[in-house]
Parts: C-alpha cells; structure tokens; sequence
C-alpha cells in the first residue's frame, strides 16, 4: 500500500536559512545562500538542501526510510553495530541527501524513478521473462512482474512535474534532452 504523505505537498514551505543536523554538523546549499521562505516545488528545483532536511526532520526520517524500502532499496541500513561498539543507521537526517551507510544500486535506484514515471506504481526489475529448455518446457517463468502502488498517481503525476522543472529552469537547466521531457 501506499504510505501517506504525512500532509507535505510541493507548495509546502520551510525556512532556507542557516541549519544544523541534529549532530551540529551544519547543512549547506549547494551554492552556500539562502532563500528565505521556499516550498518544495522551489527547493527540489533549485537543489536546496536546508528544506530538503528540515522536511524530513518533520516527517520523520523513519517515515522516509519506509519510503525507500516500499520503493525497492535493498542496501539501507536499519542498525549495524560494528566491533569497535559503534553503530550505522540510514534511519537519521542525512538520508534526505542521500547520505547512505551504503549507498544504493543503480539497478534500485532506477526502478525508484520508473515508479515515479509508471504513475506510482513500482515494478520489480527483472532479468529475463522466460527460460525454457531444449523441448520447450519451462524451467523459469517471470513474465507476470511483481507491482504494487507505492504513491498516489496525483503525487507521481507532482513529482513529475517538479524534476521536469530541475531541468527546465532549476540547476539542471545545463541539460540538454532536446524535445524528451
């Protein structure tokens, strides 16, 4: 099932001023300014991370890591507790920035972003459809993939239009698509 939104939409807004994680390290912005009031659509537009942050401080980065595991991440990291008593989790402010104990598969990450294009509804990637044997029988069969809705198609349909925007007029405008969305 799809998981609520927790009542944020793209013209929500937060404060980009001067933040700290909740460590004391402080959040910088790509380009070192800050904007003042600025919703989502503008911030994921303009790569803001202070609202990036704050947002899923509010949400809760719980909330965003049951996200990532209902979108098909594999890699995250619940609790890892290593010898020397320290410990990882992705369950922390960072992940709003892709800080990841370790990282993610390419393989995931684009099944992530088909989900958001496939109007919400994520397929597991597979490698093939069909094996058969010499006589034709069928040894492997996977040509029903695994879906389920994991956003709303309204809120694919948004998210769509605000990374269309990165690009447009946002600080990804150097990227030429030509006529591709």
């Amino acid at each position: 099932p799809a998981i609520d939104s927790a009542g944020k939409t793209l013209a929500t807004t937060y404060v980009d001023e001067p933040y700290n994680y909740s460590n004391g390290r402080p959040v910088r912005n790509y380009d070192g300014r800050y904007r003042g009031t600025t919703t989502i659509r503008k911030a994921i537009e303009q790569s803001v991370n202070v609202v990036t942050v704050k947002c899923l401080t509010e949400i809760t980065p719980q909330l965003g890591y049951d996200y990532l595991l209902n979108l098909g991440f594999t890699t995250l990291v619940e609790n890892r507790k290593y010898a020397d008593g320290t410990t990882r989790t992705d369950i922390a402010q960072p992940l709003a920035l892709g800080g990841l104990t370790d990282g993610v598969t390419n393989l995931e990450l684009t099944a992530a972003y088909a989900t958001i294009a496939n109007q919400g509804v994520y397929t597991k990637p597979i490698f093939y459809t069909k094996v058969v044997d010499h006589d034709g029988k069928v040894l492997l069969d996977n040509t029903k993939p695994k879906k389920r809705t994991v956003l709303k198609k309204s809120t694919a349909y948004m998210l769509t239009t605000a990374m269309t925007d990165v690009v447009k007029q946002g600080t990804g405008k150097g990227v030429d698509f030509g006529t591709m969305p």
